[in-house]
């Protein structure tokens, strides 16, 4: 994989915030805040553009 065909985009799992909250205990009471699994806690993940642009063709007679 190139470098240069990567980019940044907001990760989906946290909205970009890098944190997920979920309730814990037996009370459900208590919420506590983890670093998202899809992106480590750092609020993005690296697409490569190459395979979003073999995406939008996919379907489309011709291409």
């Amino acid at each position: 994989m190139d470098k240069n065909n990567r980019k940044k985009k907001t990760c989906d799992g946290c909205g970009g915030s890098g944190q997920i909250s979920f309730f814990r205990g037996v009370s459900r009471f208590v919420m506590d805040w983890d670093d998202c699994p899809d992106c480590l806690g750092t609020g993005y993940v690296e697409v490569d553009t190459e395979k979003e642009g073999d995406k939008t063709n996919k379907g489309e007679p011709g291409k």
